[in-house]
């Protein structure tokens, strides 16, 4: 008899200790599942602003070689890659010194927007579509890129722009 409620006993323990620990896991989980409050971490930059002022080729790539080096053959004569080509962004608007460089357009001034405000990937100036955006100018960073296809349909140019 003695076995018996012995057995009975140490089944009832061993219920009482697995209701007890499950009773602390429901507990360790609600109070790990509550809401925290988070500082702001501040507001998200707009690229419009950021893309706004005047930015100089600091290397030009065309179908992915590195010809920032490379003297090009333009209309008036022989010129050097570099330092041929600017442009300058206001809110809506833009003005292109090309310098016989190949132009992302053909008209030297216009409007221009981002595809997406957020996450732009694309930039359309004056109605193209075909200048994609290698890079886009973040807080603190002073340049960015622009790809885009002129003359030759396989001849894909890349400009590293810096800001001035």
């Amino acid at each position: 008899m003695q076995d018996v409620n012995h057995k009975i006993l140490c089944q009832m323990n061993n219920r009482v200790i697995k209701h007890i620990l499950l009773g602390m896991f429901v507990l360790l989980a609600f109070s790990a599942c509550r809401d925290e409050d988070f500082p702001d971490v501040g507001t998200p930059a707009i690229k419009g602003n950021l893309i706004q002022g005047t930015w100089m080729v600091s290397d030009i790539y065309l179908n992915d070689e590195n010809i920032s080096s490379t003297r090009l053959s333009a209309n008036d004569g022989t010129i050097s890659a570099i330092g041929g080509f600017s442009i300058t962004f206001t809110a809506s608007g833009y003005n292109i010194s090309s310098n016989g460089l190949p132009s992302p357009v053909s008209a030297a001034s216009g409007s221009w927007a981002f595809d997406d405000a957020d996450f732009p990937t694309a930039i359309t100036m004056d109605g193209s579509t075909d200048i994609t955006l290698g890079s886009v100018p973040t807080t603190g960073s002073d340049s960015f890129e622009i790809e885009f296809v002129s003359g030759c349909a396989g001849n894909t140019y890349r400009y590293v722009l810096v800001k001035q």
